[in-house]
């Protein structure tokens, strides 16, 4: 069975609930992570595969999943290495942010997350995509990401498009130390 952690609005533990059952009837409140991978002024998006429960075939960050424990950042390098082939070693990869949302789809599946936000420096170009979970994948320099969020916003993903911009922030301001 798939499970998702379910938490409190302080990100206390709750106890665990088979994940489709978490995201039916408005959504019980569960723990999420979001990495998000870029090299100088380019973020690493991807876009989801089309066989995905909610918001198929679009745009989001680099990687995103439901850690099972405490040890969130175990989970984020875990699933980039599963979605993306990429190794990222715990030192690189930094909590930035926590965000709590929730919205509903038109499948009428709902995510409620409270999401911790992790960015990490990627310079490679190699990526083996799983290709249940990642249909492409490609680099896009911070303002053309924003000025195209802005205009084409459908292409992208709720959560995405929640966080993006302090994360762009804070990637600016610890590379402008």
């Amino acid at each position: 069975m798939n499970k998702v952690l379910l938490v409190d609005e302080n990100d206390n533990s709750l106890g665990y609930m088979e994940k489709m059952e978490a995201h039916k009837n408005g959504g019980k409140l569960h723990r999420a992570f979001s990495v998000f991978l870029y090299k100088g002024e380019n973020m690493l998006i991807q876009k989801r595969a089309n066989s995905k429960y909610h918001c198929p075939s679009l745009y989001t960050n680099s990687c995103c999943s439901h850690p099972l424990d405490d040890d969130i950042k175990f989970y984020a390098r875990k699933r980039l290495v599963e979605e993306l082939g990429v190794d990222i070693d715990s030192i690189s990869l930094k909590e930035v942010k926590t965000m709590l949302y929730k919205k509903t789809f038109s499948n009428s599946l709902t995510e409620y997350e409270y999401d911790h936000l992790f960015i990490s420096e990627y310079k490679s170009n190699f990526f083996s995509l799983n290709l249940n979970e990642v249909s492409e994948v490609m680099w896009v320099d911070f303002d053309s990401l924003l000025k195209d969020i802005k205009i084409n916003e459908d292409k992208y993903t709720y959560w995405f498009k929640k966080s993006v911009e302090d994360v762009i922030a804070i990637i600016r301001k610890q590379e402008n130390k």
